[in-house]
């Protein structure tokens, strides 16, 4: 009895599915066009959406894993001490080196302290200066994107404590820079030992004044243009700098909101492509130029850039969907019959 339910069953069930595909099967065979072309098209349309690929290039999100605790780490600190850089920023308290732009000039001789090398530095300073990118609709400028220490942009301080145009020969000799850090005219006081790579220094300005050929030192500016009546003990504590292996100029840019981010990584790429170009177009023989930006280490790692890979990959499966759909649908582009 029960075999035989069983078999009812099975063969009810059996035809069932055998009269829906063969009316199924009678009706392609009446609009065997609509398949051929229809279904193929729906199937490759799907496809399309490979096109649409996201990726991710930061090698941190790539290799870190997202439980481990670094990562958990970063985003508690992150929520605990969340990032204002456009309004005042402070390097040492950053949970990572943010966004920025970056230029180190190295001289081929022991010192970049020279007239020459310090003129080319305004250059480069304008350069950054006038740097437009559009995000949303809206064109930003350097200004508009600066992470700011005490109201000022957190950028180079060498244009402004010698001046576009200056003498920098006689200025060299006059206002002695300060180290580790340096008093700007302003009430500001930097970070010297962030920029000037090996630095050496004297431990006063008598020392300092015979080792840069100083035969007048009363022409010697000390304390600094607004510092003269300055109660920082620091001031007179301090070291001055004789000569230097390497500057580094350095403009840091705003991280605060996602729209920050988005103009900042949009900055940072307009900045290597002008810095390649300004230097593709003038020839500098005395001073080598190394320049970088927080995306550098992922863009190198992607070997300058998967977008063309991803294209080509996207528009294979995309194709392959068509052909595949196309053949199912009884194309039939590959005969596999025998002879």
């Amino acid at each position: 009895m029960g075999n035989a339910c069983e078999k009812f069953n099975m063969d009810a069930i059996e035809n069932i599915l055998g009269g829906a595909f063969e009316k199924l099967g009678r009706w392609i065979a009446r609009y065997p066009y609509i398949i051929i072309f229809v279904i193929p098209f729906i199937c490759g349309l799907m496809t399309l959406g490979v096109l649409n690929m996201s990726t991710i290039s930061s090698v941190e999100l790539l290799y870190v894993p997202e439980n481990s605790q670094a990562s958990i780490d970063r985003s508690k600190l992150n929520e605990i001490f969340p990032l204002k850089p456009g309004h005042n920023i402070d390097g040492y308290k950053l949970p990572n080196l943010g966004f920025y732009g970056e230029v180190i000039l190295t001289s081929n001789g022991s010192n970049v302290l020279l007239p020459n090398i310090l003129e080319f530095i305004p250059r480069i300073v304008s350069l950054v200066n006038i740097i437009s990118v559009d995000v949303g609709g809206k064109n930003y400028t350097y200004g508009d994107v600066c992470a700011k220490i005490h109201d000022h942009c957190d950028g180079e301080w060498f244009s402004e404590y010698f001046p576009p145009g200056s003498n920098y020969s006689e200025l060299l000799k006059k206002l002695p820079i300060s180290y580790p850090s340096v008093w700007l005219a302003n009430g500001r006081k930097v970070d010297a030992a962030g920029t000037l790579g090996k630095a050496q220094t004297v431990n006063s300005l008598k020392q300092w004044a015979q080792r840069m050929n100083v035969t007048n030192v009363s022409t010697i500016t000390w304390p600094p243009l607004g510092w003269e009546n300055s109660s920082d003990p620091t001031l007179n504590m301090t070291l001055f700098v004789v000569s230097a292996q390497a500057i580094r100029l350095r403009w840091n840019l705003r991280q605060g909101n996602e729209n920050e981010i988005k103009i900042s990584k949009a900055f940072e790429m307009d900045f290597l492509e002008k810095i390649q170009k300004f230097l593709s177009q003038n020839n500098i023989t005395n001073l080598r130029v190394d320049y970088a930006v927080s995306q550098s280490m992922d863009l190198e790692s992607n070997g300058g850039g998967t977008s063309g890979d991803i294209f080509s990959f996207s528009m294979t499966i995309t194709i392959m969907g068509f052909y595949a759909s196309f053949v199912n649908g009884g194309g039939n582009w590959v005969s596999t019959k025998g002879p």
